[in-house]
């Protein structure tokens, strides 16, 4: 209660006690139905005070995380629209005071002993999101990457492991990004040790990536209240790798599309070729010893002039010969 909570409670005490009693000496009652007016005056503000200060207001999107008084433990959560049964879950337990049945009717209002309970902290169920950028995940050759990832989450506390309720309730409510982005860390770390640079720069890696991202996420924040992650919460990229090993992929990547330039255009020249009669060929074969003798010039022609030479002088050898 705030110090000017307690200045107008006790101004009211006083006021009530003098104003009762001098009501009563001025009409000449008696002294003791004064003190039982004022002790009633006293009850009805005791008991709007106690009203007020168990009055808890849950909205749709919130759960109100009660805990005992004396000894600080757990006690139970309080959940507007909870998304299953609450049955045999520490959920709801302020229903079973009188106050609650008879009096808080209204939808969101809910009455827990001040006396023996108070809200501690509360969970939000909106939609919350988790960022980071983790350094020096490595890939299968050692590679060290640089990932930048975003995740969007829901809490739902009825997706909490029965039994460990109350050490979810106090991480909960302050540290659930520290919770999700654990795992996320720790899956990115798990995935990328199992690829190869190259396969994260294949066409899709990323969508794939996120999708083995989300799966393992889901995997591993099973009974923690962790809402399962859809696809369009999880996104991943930019991807960062050291300079000389981007060069040298570039380098790969360039010669490997050289190579296949190469190899389509000899199968395109072979299905042509494959074509031509046996008359194209010799025409063919015609022009190409045309373009080598104009490009050679003489000195060709003389080589092949000697050569045709020798070849002539060897037959008539032979010829003799015989």
């Amino acid at each position: 209660m705030s110090r000017q909570s307690i200045v107008l409670v006790v101004t009211y005490l006083l006021v009530t006690l003098a104003g009762v009693m001098a009501l009563f000496v001025w009409w000449q009652r008696p002294f003791f139905l004064g003190l039982l007016l004022v002790i009633a005056l006293w009850a009805v503000l005791a008991l709007a005070l106690i009203l007020k200060a168990g009055t808890v207001v849950v909205g749709e999107m919130d759960v109100a995380v009660v805990f005992e008084r004396h000894t600080d433990n757990f006690a139970y959560f309080i959940d507007a629209k909870p998304s299953g049964s609450v049955t045999g879950r520490p959920f709801h337990k302020h229903q079973q005071t009188r106050l609650q049945r008879f009096l808080f009717r209204r939808p969101y209002y809910y009455f827990i002993n001040p006396f023996e309970e108070h809200v501690k902290d509360w969970i939000s169920k909106r939609p919350q999101t988790v960022k980071g950028r983790t350094e020096s995940v490595r890939t299968q050759e050692g590679i060290p990457l640089t990932i930048s990832w975003a995740i969007g989450y829901t809490i739902d506390p009825l997706r909490i492991n029965p039994g460990i309720e109350y050490k979810l309730a106090r991480g909960l409510p302050q540290f659930s990004n520290n919770i999700v982005s654990g795992r996320v860390i720790h899956s990115l770390r798990h995935i990328i040790e199992q690829k190869t640079v190259a396969e994260l720069y294949q066409k899709g890696a990323i969508q794939n990536l996120e999708n083995e991202l989300r799966a393992e996420v889901n995997k591993r924040a099973i009974g923690v209240g962790i809402n399962e992650i859809s696809a369009t919460d999880t996104k991943i990229g930019p991807i960062e790798v050291p300079a000389q090993v981007e060069k040298a992929l570039e380098a790969a990547h360039e010669r490997e599309l050289n190579t296949k330039t190469a190899v389509k255009a000899l199968e395109e020249l072979r299905q042509v070729v494959s074509s031509f009669q046996p008359s194209d060929m010799e025409r063919l074969a015609e022009l190409e010893r045309l373009r080598i003798l104009d490009e050679h010039g003489g000195s060709l022609i003389y080589s092949m002039s000697s050569l045709m030479k020798s070849v002539n002088g060897k037959k008539e050898k032979q010829v003799h010969h015989k």
